[in-house]
């Protein structure tokens, strides 16, 4: 037995091991790991002076002039008020107030971000009524334009950002499950043809706080305070082309109290908390622009690929029309060109009243039809997709069409193709198998 032990024979056997392990554990490492990240502990940057009377400080976005808008929601006051502050960001000094502005009403006010020109400040509501909109300031006359309605139902933060090929507003639904994309043109404008997507996030750390946008295409979200976890906040840094996990940063939460906004001003990432701007210090802004770049947290563990398509079946205004593109993350490609058959994707169905039906999980093989079956009582029939063989070229997958077919009680045969059918939700996922 002793020969089989020596230093060559356990060298060996180890590396068979370790290979193994790393197969296995990888895809859970990928988006766990960040979790153990060393908790960054805020600096004092600045100290706001006291909020205006009646309010308490939610929303905060710095320009790239280092004027600083704080957004106060009314809490006993009539009315929520923006300001704006001017100083030198990062000196300990207290900030001057330049101009105050009392809004029209009194919403919670939970995050603020500029519109990709810098000319807006958008403001999320997430009052429970009319969460659907974002109001709207003007930054060169600090006066209230219109509110923005939105699309669908409403964000609890909201920034602007690039991504794959346009323009995008970003933020969390309000449900709290994923992150929601809006296409518009530059100017908020929604497009005529339009690609919204959303990304499904891991958890939700701590309630959602704001948000706010790096390096293209990174969005960073803030979760900050829970009853249970008060003493920690969390950064998390999103890649919107490749809608994966997360890099998760730990804040510290000075005097155990929620921190409210982020910003990123000079390559440093600031926070606001009651009295007090924070400096998160270059870590969070300059680390996760290196792992953008090298795709250091690869995108492609099973299940976590997904696109919405939501938004094309609009069952309400069938507005719009096939083909649709779906823009699949570089990883998804280059792995498909090599080894096809770890590729995998599936699309599902939510038809109005009823639950999400899944299609099996095929091999991804363009130019084909794919089903998905379903039986209701009596009524029996399956939803047929069908792919355009464009995807090894250009990285996108066409989908060319999506049709009904169905049979009732008599078996009678009908078909149904877009818009003559209602469905409220939409989703193609992509998964790579691990190695045999």
């Amino acid at each position: 037995m002793a020969k089989y032990l020596d230093e060559t024979g356990l060298a060996h056997f180890w590396g068979n091991i370790k290979s193994e392990i790393d197969e296995k554990v990888e895809p859970y490492v990928l988006h766990q790991s960040d979790f153990h990240n060393d908790i960054i502990q805020p600096v004092i940057a600045n100290v706001f002076p006291a909020a205006p009377t009646g309010t308490i400080m939610q929303g905060m976005c710095i320009d790239s002039s280092g004027n600083v808008y704080v957004a106060y929601r009314a809490n006993t006051a009539a009315h929520s008020v923006l300001r704006k502050y001017t100083g030198t960001i990062g000196d300990g000094s207290t900030l001057t107030t330049a101009n105050e502005l009392t809004l029209s009403h009194a919403h919670h006010m939970n995050s603020i971000n500029l519109s990709f020109d810098g000319s807006k400040l958008l403001i999320a509501r997430i009052t429970a009524e009319d969460a659907g909109y974002i109001d709207v300031v003007d930054v060169g006359t600090f006066t209230e334009d219109s509110a923005y309605q939105l699309p669908y139902a409403g964000l609890n933060n909201v920034a602007c950002s690039y991504a794959f090929d346009g323009c995008y507003l970003v933020g969390r639904f309000n449900d709290g499950g994923f992150l929601q994309m809006f296409h518009v043109n530059a100017d908020l404008s929604r497009k005529n043809s339009h690609f919204d997507c959303y990304i499904k996030t891991p958890c939700e750390t701590n309630f959602s706080q704001g948000c706010c946008v790096g390096t293209y295409p990174i969005f960073y979200e803030l979760h900050s305070y829970s009853p249970e976890y008060v003493s920690r906040a969390y950064v998390l840094a999103f890649d919107l082309n490749d809608n994966g996990q997360p890099v998760v940063f730990p804040i510290g939460t000075p005097q155990n109290l929620e921190i409210e906004d982020i910003s990123i001003y000079n390559g440093h990432m600031y926070a606001n908390q009651n009295t007090y701007l924070y400096d998160l210090g270059s870590g969070i802004v300059s680390s996760y622009n290196q792992y953008s770049a090298g795709n250091w947290w690869k995108p492609i563990s099973p299940n976590k690929i997904g696109r919405s398509l939501a938004s094309y079946f609009d069952g309400d205004t069938h507005t719009t029309k096939f083909p649709k593109t779906i823009h699949v993350p570089a990883g998804f490609r280059e792995i498909w060109l090599r080894e096809p058959e770890r590729c995998e994707f599936r699309f599902s169905i939510q038809e109005y009243g009823h639950h999400f039906m899944a299609s099996p999980w095929y091999k991804l093989s363009l130019g084909y039809d794919y089903y998905l079956p379903f039986i209701y009582g009596s009524v029996w029939g399956f939803w047929n997709l069908m792919l355009a063989n464009t995807f090894p070229d250009t990285g996108i997958i066409t989908v060319e069409a999506l049709s009904r077919v169905q049979w009732d009680s008599s078996n009678v045969r009908s078909d149904l193709g877009y818009p003559n059918f209602e469905i409220s939700a939409y989703e193609i996922e992509f998964r790579v198998l691990p190695k045999s």
